[in-house]
């Protein structure tokens, strides 16, 4: 029988643990090393928690690449929920009609074109405490 794979946020954790300061992810001349990703997804998932986001929920993630849609997309994973990723240069029509066909339980880049979902932007930091 094959050993079972860990989820990808519990490697995302093994990973900062056996290396901290090796690089995670770089984008447009920034990097953060294992451990700022694993601690900046634990802190971002608690939030998201904060603003209902349970296991299994969706998360919809509108944001060009970037570090911050890294951490969205972890920090998802994280509470067990499913990325939605979407494009940045959705119009907020089509933005809007996509959102009543699967609603997440929180929009992570952009408010709701109906301000009926909750929302963060895609640059929010959470409290230190968390």
């Amino acid at each position: 029988m094959a050993a079972s794979v860990p989820p990808i946020s519990t490697q995302v954790s093994q990973l900062a643990a056996a290396d901290p300061d090796a690089p995670s992810v770089t984008c447009a001349g920034r990097t953060l090393t294992r451990a700022e990703l694993d601690t900046s997804t634990n802190r971002l998932a608690r939030a998201y928690a904060e603003h209902g986001v349970r296991q299994g929920d969706y998360v919809t993630i509108v944001a060009p690449n970037s570090i911050e849609w890294v951490q969205a997309v972890v920090a998802t994973w994280k509470l067990g929920a499913v990325p939605q990723p979407l494009s940045a240069r959705l119009p907020d029509a089509e933005l809007a009609a996509l959102l009543a066909l699967r609603s997440p339980a929180l929009l992570v880049g952009r408010a709701d074109p109906d301000g009926e979902i909750p929302s963060v932007p895609i640059d929010f930091t959470p409290d230190a405490a968390l």
